[in-house]
């Protein structure tokens, strides 16, 4: 936080119930980060909440590229799914007078 940035006002509300040794060991966790329950709980929430959305978003945006050119991500079930295959495809790609060595 810099010097005179304006800090946000905590207004919203969460409440939640969870077993005495689940309190327990938040606190534990909380004492050892040198933090509040709250602030733990907070931060661990919101960074997981941050992963998961930018998840989300990132596969929104896949599926609409997909959407865009499906046909461009259609396997051919007719090639079988061969690391090698493709290695080799590949290599003959880049020589095409290669195949005729490997015979």
């Amino acid at each position: 936080m810099v010097w005179g940035e304006h800090i946000p006002l905590r207004t919203a509300r969460l409440h939640m119930r969870l077993t005495e040794e689940g309190l327990a060991l938040l606190r534990q966790a909380a004492a050892v980060q040198e933090q509040d329950v709250t602030s733990f709980v907070l931060g661990v929430a919101l960074d997981r909440a941050r992963d998961v959305v930018t998840r989300e978003n990132a596969l929104r945006v896949q599926m609409a590229v997909i959407a865009a050119d499906p046909l461009r991500y259609v396997r051919d079930p007719r090639v079988p799914d061969d690391p090698e295959l493709a290695a080799l495809v590949l290599a003959v790609r880049h020589d095409p007078d290669g195949l005729d060595r490997l015979g």
